[in-house]
């Protein structure tokens, strides 16, 4: 027999504390007002997704500006939705200038960032969030008195908007002390399993004497898939040439009708159904991974 894990007055249960990547089953009983309890329901049986994982590098250089992006979801598809504190610090630039695509290390660049100062931005575009796969923030300074980088990075779901989940803290000792045109140094962030992210939050605490001037903050990702984790049709679901799609374990996605989209993957025991003769349009293909049925 199973163990107990709650009770509900109602016809749901939300089920917390559970490991990634595990599978589990689950079996009801209902009672009525005489208190009688039912058999057993049939058994249903789940896996959890992955944990997300990320790793930090970093890395540095002198008198010569660094290659930043001027096409990072920040300036595409972001908007600064909260901040606090104080950008000003010794800087010409503000908090704008973490996110306008230049790589310079002059003062009218960059943002002279105080501790405990923080910035939101809230990603527009997807209503299934985005897929984060990299994050890189530039600290700068003339010597090395206000350039190592302590920068908090955190996270919140289209699922659970507001609500934000610490990634981790980047913070780097540079070896260079000084260049004539500045210095510079990059906390680079590679992140997998991070989908469905509705904002970024970056939160400074402890600068380096104080303040640390920052120039540049790039975000690398794309519009998180369609999470496919009970049996669907296709036609109830909204797809354009851009919408990519997930099928979950022991579910089963089946495609009855001309499809255009951008692409479909396949967890190792989801299942694919394609009835009639339909044509299915993707820009990036179909991936079944190892073990699927199609």
């Amino acid at each position: 027999g199973g163990v107990l894990i709650g009770t509900s007055a109602t016809t749901s249960y939300t089920v917390t504390g559970l490991n990634a990547s595990t599978a589990y089953s689950f079996t009801v009983k209902a009672k009525d007002a005489s208190n009688k309890l039912s058999d057993e329901s049939n058994t249903l049986i789940v896996t959890t997704s992955a944990q997300p994982n990320f790793s930090i590098t970093y890395s540095e250089g002198g008198g010569s500006s660094p290659t930043v992006s001027n096409t990072d979801l920040l300036q595409t598809n972001a908007t600064l939705t909260a901040s606090s504190g104080n950008f000003l610090r010794e800087s010409e630039g503000d908090a704008a200038s973490l996110t306008n695509g230049s790589s310079s290390l002059s003062s009218s660049e960059r943002a002279g960032i105080e501790s405990g100062s923080s910035l939101t931005y809230t990603f527009s575009g997807s209503t299934t969030g985005y897929s984060i796969s990299k994050i890189d923030i530039y600290s700068t300074w003339g010597d090395d008195g206000r350039l190592k980088p302590n920068v908090t990075v955190s996270y919140s779901l289209i699922s659970n908007p507001g609500v934000f989940i610490p990634i981790a803290t980047a913070t780097f000792n540079p070896t260079i002390q000084y260049a004539p045109v500045g210095i510079w140094t990059k906390s680079s962030f590679s992140l997998t399993e991070y989908d469905g992210i509705e904002a970024l939050k970056f939160d400074f605490p402890n600068q380096q004497n104080g303040w640390v001037g920052y120039n540049e903050i790039d975000v690398t990702g794309i519009p998180s898939p369609i999470q496919i984790s009970t049996n669907t049709n296709v036609s109830s679901l909204t797809l354009t040439s851009t919408t990519s799609i997930m099928v979950q374990n022991d579910v089963e996605l089946t495609i009855d009708e001309n499809t255009t989209i951008k692409d479909i993957q396949v967890k190792p025991n989801g299942k694919l159904s394609i009835t009639g003769n339909n044509t299915i349009s993707t820009t990036d293909g179909i991936t079944l991974q190892s073990d699927n049925t199609g």
